[in-house]
């Protein structure tokens, strides 16, 4: 099977099987209608492109009641008493902000470059939203993990880098976020 190419609408619709074979197996797959092209592809695959472009840049920053999360240039920002509550908490926010996009921001001269993300919330599930925010992009299953990474390491070598030794009590609280982090 070769790319699939469609001039017109309604002859892409009474062909709807050979668009989706096409997008399933990675070919190209589009329709242009009026000098607009669209195309038809695998979301996984998206997703995984997405994730692997887009990265979080969230900032975790354990305080003495628990944890805030945000992501600069984004008004999102997370908070919960544990570090997990907290990637929770800002799944949430994401999913919220990427509605607010869809419905009003999509052309906000400051929001209008976020498409991508957008796209990347809306194709993922919460626990791959979650591993995105906590620098896990890309990681789709089958795709192969990379190296070993120990994100309790990596917090407590930033918050250290910028403030200082981190109390005991939060870098308990860290290390029992990730219970299989040495």
């Amino acid at each position: 099977m070769a790319a699939v190419h469609f001039d017109d609408p309604t002859e892409a619709t009474s062909h709807v099987p050979a668009l989706l074979a096409a997008a399933e197996r990675g070919l190209a797959a589009t329709v242009r209608r009026d000098g607009f092209l669209a195309a038809v592809v695998d979301a996984a695959r998206l997703r995984h492109c997405l994730a692997a472009a887009t990265p979080s840049r969230a900032e975790a920053v354990p305080e003495a009641d628990g944890w805030s999360i945000f992501i600069p240039g984004l008004p999102v920002a997370a908070d919960g008493a544990t570090f997990e509550e907290a990637v929770a908490e800002m799944v949430a926010a994401l999913r919220e902000y990427a509605q607010d996009w869809q419905d009003h921001l999509l052309d906000a001269p400051n929001h209008r470059d976020n498409w991508a993300l957008v796209q990347l919330i809306s194709l993922s599930d919460d626990r791959r939203l979650a591993e995105w925010v906590v620098g896990e992009a890309g990681e789709d299953e089958g795709a192969g993990r990379g190296p070993e990474r120990d994100p309790v390491a990596e917090l407590v070598a930033d918050f250290e880098a910028r403030n200082g030794p981190v109390p005991d009590d939060l870098l308990t609280q860290a290390q029992a976020a990730w219970p299989d982090a040495e």
